[in-house]
């Protein structure tokens, strides 16, 4: 869970970090000035280099020149162990080596990195102080578990072991600022992703699998998310599985009540995907640095807010609600490049209004300033720059450079039903309901129709405002339209 370590930088300034190559000099110098060797049974004639811990803070870098000075270590073929002196029998040592080296080693070739290393080391190391404390993996090839979780085995070894395995070069949330991380990074999948293939690796491997938070029944997980997303203490936490961002509650007093169902629906989501599609869209996905969402979309072809959508039906939350419409089925987007002739959907009727009359509306910079839309009535739409607005939720595509232009409406469904929001240019469109992010039905679009250029489909109820969240538009007006869903 290596997120949960920010709060230590919420009230301050951020801690200083050392960087790689100090913490490597570091640890050879203290070996040379102590002149000290493996505890009895490690296992090699020579003490092995000390991991390289990057993003650590000041109590992780401590502890860890105290095992390294100190304490004892066993290296097997994948991992390094680091722990207090006289805290582990040899018989436990070796048993506790084998366990992560068999599934360090099956997670490397399961994402397809069987030659992961850093700076030339390709081990990971666990530095096991023997204190309480939340598991993490800052960052390097280095993870901090507490003694007694590694001993009794009950940690998320192998969970924090894919959050270094998953690093990519191309960026690292944890090196940035928290502001620029708190609004981009997909919390979601770095988290899911690694319990998913953490359940995974633990199954084929014959491991346990255990989590502080999601139990050790892998077997359940669809029904513990359901269950914890049901009873969440916000929308919120529904809000940014998918999204955009980190749920700022999880580094709050509140953490654990949020928690729960954040990292059990994302673990659920993600393994939703993977076993409709395979994990190569994820591990793609998670390794375009900035633009994982936008990837995972691309690889599968198909919106992600539609697959969320899928995904809650699958576990009884069922938010893809037709009220009895029957939706045809979502087209690849390598269909929708043609004309005005090529929508598969009838669209007659939004051509026919389209040529009607028009009224012109400026959007709101906030929810509160958002003018009205009426069903059946174009409208043209004056957008803000982009840094202008305050978004309900974040956009479920990023909105590009500060030089675009986004904005706010409100429409009110008169009943129950589907509804169209289509739009005369490239934008992207978020519907949200009471703060909370409705998930797309179906979407079309033709790239090469001068009238309609998009459209999509969205269950709404009667009396329940909308708010329509228009970003991403290279230009500063747009052409909106809102109908109910014809045949």
């Amino acid at each position: 869970m290596i997120e949960w370590r920010s709060e230590a930088r919420a009230s301050g300034s951020r801690t200083p970090r050392c960087s790689s190559r100090f913490l490597v000099t570091l640890g050879i110098a203290a070996i040379l000035l102590t002149g000290f060797s493996f505890a009895a049974g490690a296992g090699e004639a020579v003490r092995p280099r000390p991991g390289v811990a990057r993003n650590a803070w000041d109590e992780d870098i401590a502890a860890k020149l105290a095992l390294e000075r100190e304490g004892a270590v066993r290296a097997g073929r994948d991992v390094v162990l680091w722990f207090p002196k006289d805290s582990l029998t040899d018989e436990q040592a070796a048993g506790i080596v084998a366990r992560l080296d068999r599934g360090v080693h099956a997670a490397k070739l399961r994402i397809g990195k069987p030659g992961w290393s850093v700076e030339g080391d390709r081990r990971v190391h666990f530095y096991c102080p023997a204190t309480h404390f939340i598991s993490h993996a800052p960052g390097g090839n280095c993870a901090f578990i507490p003694l007694w979780r590694m001993r009794e085995d009950e940690s998320p070894w192998l969970h924090e072991s894919l959050h270094l395995l998953l690093a990519t070069r191309a960026g690292d949330w944890l090196a940035l600022e928290d502001s620029v991380a708190m609004r981009r990074m997909p919390l979601w999948l770095m988290e899911g992703l690694a319990d998913a293939l953490a359940m995974q690796v633990c199954e084929e491997e014959g491991l346990a699998y255990f989590s502080p938070l999601l139990g050790d029944r892998p077997d359940q997980l669809d029904s513990l998310a359901a269950d914890a997303l049901r009873n969440a203490p916000s929308d919120s936490v529904l809000a940014m599985i998918g999204e955009r961002g980190k749920l700022p509650q999880l580094f709050g007093p509140d953490r654990v009540r949020y928690a729960v169902p954040f990292y059990a629906g994302s673990a659920s989501f993600t393994r939703y995907i993977a076993r409709r599609r395979g994990y190569r869209p994820l591990l793609r996905a998670i390794a375009d640095f900035d633009h994982e969402n936008e990837r995972l979309w691309r690889e599968l072809g198909e919106p992600l807010d539609r697959v969320k959508s899928e995904w809650l039906a699958s576990i009884g939350l069922g938010s893809q609600v037709s009220f009895g419409t029957a939706l045809p089925p979502q087209r690849s987007m390598d269909d929708m490049h043609g004309d005005c002739d090529h929508f598969s959907w009838n669209m007659t009727r939004e051509m026919d209004l389209w040529r009607g009359s028009v009224v012109t509306v400026r959007a709101g910079s906030t929810p509160e300033r958002a003018p009205g839309v009426r069903l059946d009535e174009r409208v043209s739409v004056t957008l803000a720059p982009l840094p202008q607005v305050r978004f309900v939720v974040p956009p479920g595509k990023a909105p590009g450079s500060a030089g675009t232009w986004s904005g706010l409406l409100v429409f009110t469904p008169p009943a129950d039903g589907i509804y169209r929001v289509s739009a005369g240019h490239p934008v992207w469109i978020d519907a949200v309901v009471n703060g909370v992010g409705a998930s797309s039905q179906r979407f079309e679009m033709q790239t090469g129709c001068r009238t309609i250029f998009k459209s999509i489909a969205f269950a709404f109820r009667a009396g329940e405002p909308v708010i329509l969240q228009v970003s991403g538009s290279s230009l500063d007006t747009v052409a909106l339209l809102v109908t109910r869903w014809s045949d």
